[in-house]
């Protein structure tokens, strides 16, 4: 009787840990799904976002003048272009305030400069002194 008592043991411990067994394949299976595997993948995004919201943001309550100082550059790099062209044009309205005449003004002419004479060019042709 010892023996079948063992061996009726061993059917329950080994039934027991196959349904353990398929459990743990059933819990595997579920979480390798599409839509888990999604879920999980977005839940860990959104984990990391959120921490990385709070660690940039007690950086910059750290360190407020460095954050302002690479904000004005980044705004700098992105509008150089737009602002030299309206600092040139700027430039140019405060040089013609200051008293000098565009060009394209119709009434606009040029000051004249005298030429010195030329000298007459002697001929050496023959024949003639």
């Amino acid at each position: 009787m010892k023996t079948e008592d063992r061996y009726r043991a061993s059917v329950l411990r080994a039934r027991s840990a196959r349904a353990r067994f398929m459990q743990e394949v059933a819990a595997a299976k579920r979480r390798l799904a599409p839509q888990s595997l999604k879920a999980e993948a977005r839940a860990a995004t959104a984990r990391a976002v959120q921490s990385a919201k709070a660690e940039v943001r007690a950086t910059a309550a750290a360190h407020p003048i460095a954050i302002g100082a690479g904000a004005s550059a980044l705004i700098l790099l992105i509008f150089r272009k737009p602002l030299t062209a309206l600092s040139r044009y700027l430039y140019v309205r405060w040089q013609d305030r200051r008293g000098a005449v565009p060009e394209t003004e119709p009434e606009f002419e040029a000051p004249e400069t005298e030429a010195p004479e030329a000298e007459p060019e002697e001929s050496h042709e023959q024949g003639h002194p």
